[in-house]
Formats: C-alpha cells, sequence, structure tokens
C-alpha cells in the first residue's frame, strides 16, 4: 500500500500564488524584450520594476505557506514583505514618472520605506515570531506586535501614491489612454488593502492577495500594450512620410525622373569608382528641341506634357542600373553604368526614336503641328576628368554640337570638339 506521506501537498493558496508568479513573470519577460526594440517616454521600465516586485511577493507567499520548517518560512515570509515593500517602492518611482513627486516628500517616503525593508531582516520577534499560526489553512508565522502597524503605515503610504497617481492621470488630457492604468492601481489597491487589513491585521479573511496582483498586472499589461501598438503605428506612419520625403527629395516632381542632387552625388561616386577599377560609364546630356515655341503655341501646359514624356521615356528605356535625371528646365542627364559608346550610341537613338513616337501622338491631341526633337552629346568615362561640373560642361559641349549641326542629332564626344 502507498503511503500518502509520499505525495507532495501544495495549499491551494501557494499552488494559485505560484502560477499567478509564473504568468506575470512571462508577462514582464515579453514586455522587457518588447522594450529594448522601441524608444518611447512612457514609464514602462517602472511598470517593469513593479511587476518584477510582484513576481517576488506572489513566489516568495507560494514557498513560505507550502515549505516546512520555520527557518524556511521565516525567511520566505520576510522576503514576501521585502517584496511589498519594494511594490511601494517602485510604485512610488512610477508615481514621480507620471507627476514628479516635491523632493522633501519623495525623500520622506524613499527613508521610510528602506528603513522599514531593513527592519523586516533584523533579529527579533517584532514582526514574525517563530511559531505557525495555527488558525491559517497554511504556514503562516504568529505576527508580533509591530505588524499591524507595519502594514497600516505600508497601506497608507500605496493609497497615497495610487491616489496621487490616479488624479495626476484623471487630469490629463491623454486620460483616457491611462484608464487601465487607474483601473489597475484602484483596483489592486482595494482588493490588497482589504486582504491587508482583514487578513493581515485582524486575521478575518483567507489569503487572496494574488487577485490584486493579477488585476494589477492585467491592466499593467493591457496599457503597455495599448501604447506600444499605438507609438508602432505611429512610427510606421513617420517611416513612411520619411520615405515619401526621401522620394520628393530625389526625383522631380513633374517627370518622376531623378533631381539633380541625386545625379550629382552618383556622378560623384561613380568618380570615385572609375579611379579605382577602370569601370566603363556614359554621360548623356539631352535638351529639348524648341520649347520655347511649344510653350508659345501648346501652352505651359502642353510644354508641361512634353517633359512628362519625355521622363516616362527615360525611366522606361534605361535599365535599373542607369540614373535618369532632370537638372533644371528641358535640361536632362542620363548616367550609365557598365556602357561602352556603342551601347550609349544605341540607347540614345532608342531614346530619341521613342520619344518622337510619344510626344507627336500627345502634341497632335493639344492640335500642335510641331513635331519636338531631342538633341544629345554623349561623353564616355575615358573622357571624364576634372570634377563633376567639369564632366557635365564636356557632355554639355557635345550636346552644343548636336544643336549647331541642325538639332535631333546624337553627338558622341572626343577631343576634336
Amino acid at each position: 500500500m502507498t503511503d500518502s506521506s509520499s505525495y507532495i501537498h501544495i495549499p491551494c493558496d501557494s499552488a494559485i500564488s505560484l502560477l499567478s508568479a509564473l504568468i506575470i513573470l512571462s508577462l514582464t519577460l515579453v514586455l522587457a524584450s518588447q522594450a529594448r526594440t522601441i524608444r518611447t517616454d512612457r514609464p514602462i521600465g517602472e511598470i517593469i520594476l513593479i511587476q518584477l516586485a510582484i513576481f517576488l511577493h506572489l513566489f516568495s507567499f507560494s514557498l513560505y505557506s507550502w515549505l516546512p520548517g520555520i527557518p524556511s518560512v521565516l525567511f520566505w515570509t520576510r522576503m514576501n514583505y521585502t517584496a511589498i515593500l519594494l511594490i511601494a517602492l517602485t510604485g512610488a518611482l512610477f508615481s514621480n514618472r507620471i507627476k514628479k513627486i516635491p523632493p522633501i516628500t519623495r525623500a520622506g517616503l524613499f527613508t521610510v520605506l528602506i528603513l522599514l525593508t531593513l527592519s523586516i531582516w533584523l533579529k527579533g520577534n517584532h514582526y514574525f515570531l517563530p511559531v505557525l499560526n495555527p488558525a491559517k489553512n497554511h504556514n503562516s508565522l504568529v505576527k508580533g506586535e509591530l505588524f499591524s502597524p507595519f502594514i497600516i503605515l505600508n497601506i497608507l503610504i500605496c493609497a497615497y501614491l495610487v491616489i496621487r497617481t490616479s488624479l495626476s492621470v484623471f487630469l490629463r488630457k491623454e486620460a483616457g489612454e491611462f484608464r487601465p492604468l487607474m483601473i489597475g492601481l484602484a483596483g489592486g489597491f482595494l482588493v490588497l488593502g482589504a486582504y491587508g487589513l482583514l487578513s493581515a491585521v485582524f486575521s478575518l479573511a483567507r489569503t487572496q492577495s494574488w487577485i490584486g496582483m493579477i488585476i494589477m498586472t492585467a491592466c499593467f499589461t493591457w496599457y503597455t500594450q495599448s501604447f506600444i501598438c499605438k507609438d508602432q503605428k505611429e512610427k510606421e506612419i513617420l517611416e513612411q512620410e520619411m520615405t515619401r520625403y526621401l522620394e520628393d527629395l530625389i526625383h522631380d516632381g513633374l517627370t518622376g525622373v531623378y533631381s539633380r542632387d541625386y545625379i550629382w552625388e552618383s556622378l560623384s561616386h561613380c568618380i570615385s569608382q572609375l579611379r579605382r577599377n577602370f569601370r566603363l560609364y556614359a554621360l548623356l546630356y539631352i535638351d529639348l528641341d524648341g520649347m520655347k515655341e511649344i510653350n508659345d503655341e501648346a501652352g505651359h501646359e502642353g510644354g508641361d506634357e512634353i517633359l512628362k514624356i519625355l521622363g516616362e521615356v527615360l525611366l522606361h528605356e534605361t535599365r535599373e542600373s542607369d540614373i535618369p535625371a532632370r537638372i533644371g528646365g528641358d535640361e536632362f542627364l542620363l548616367l550609365m553604368d557598365d556602357c561602352p559608346p556603342e551601347q550609349a550610341l544605341n540607347a540614345a537613338e532608342g531614346i530619341r526614336d521613342r520619344f518622337q513616337a510619344k510626344s507627336r501622338e500627345a502634341l497632335s491631341d493639344l492640335g500642335f503641328d510641331r513635331q519636338p526633337t531631342l538633341s544629345m552629346g554623349i561623353l564616355c568615362s575615358r573622357h571624364w576628368e576634372g570634377d563633376e561640373k567639369n564632366i557635365i560642361s564636356r557632355a554639355d559641349e557635345a550636346m552644343y554640337q548636336s544643336k549647331k549641326r541642325g538639332k535631333n542629332r546624337i553627338t558622341l564626344y572626343s577631343r576634336d570638339l
């Protein structure tokens, strides 16, 4: 026949407190992990400390109410009430974060709580007698003459912190965001205060302090998850706005190609690459012929439409590695990577033919018969010398030769120019 004493028997209060402690620890670890990935001005650090103190309180209670032997019960009882004082200490930090506590009051609170914590660990029978209380349904020491004043003082301190914090939150404009904190602090304190008065002082109630701790932790979790989700949404919106801003910064608003500053920086990068590994680049300088006549006859709406068409053609007819940009008015640059002269000429001819086909159709819809053309100059990297300004100037010289030769032409730069 099996001896029933060989089985481990854990009182119900101890088991529930241990389970609650593990749940609170899990929630705290998740919150701490989230806190590492976000930056916020919310009191998330103080909430983590409070929840750790709550975990220590419930964990130590589950041990002292279950473990055999007066020394073990005494040690974990002292640890339990130390955790209660730590809850008050971290609560003071939290309350101060919500609204600054006057320095004198803050110093007094911390001094009293620290002295009470130290006094618990002093030898003597003022708080706990080394005798188990037969009236309890689990291990619990008989309390000394200073225990009731200790509990009442702690309740008063917590009541002050809860009331001032709740009032501070209630009076803020964003009180709705802090509603979970108000519910958690008020609900948790009412349960714990009632337990402290009835059970610890008057010995009239069973130990159910874990209920208040669960209420408080659940509301803290509710609050932190709500503001973390809100902060993440705000962060996503900010990142989207920043992306749009950067896109606007590096792109031309009318044509969709890159901006002057962007291609200038890109050209600077290519110059540095050229000096290291002798890559082949080509820079095309593109100028619209007869833009003044187009603006005069078709209006600026027609001129803008032609510029948009050229932008679309440059984006469509070029590779992903190529960088088309508008540098002002009707002048464009196209920077091509890994591009020998013959390939650059073919690309220029494709751009010219595609542009003429699309622009002819668009202008005919506007009642404009003139055919816009492109004059282009190509500068291959073997002729790159000096800085960005000098290189662009040489490409401009080649384009100017196309203008001199009758427009609608493509000129490859050579030193004979």
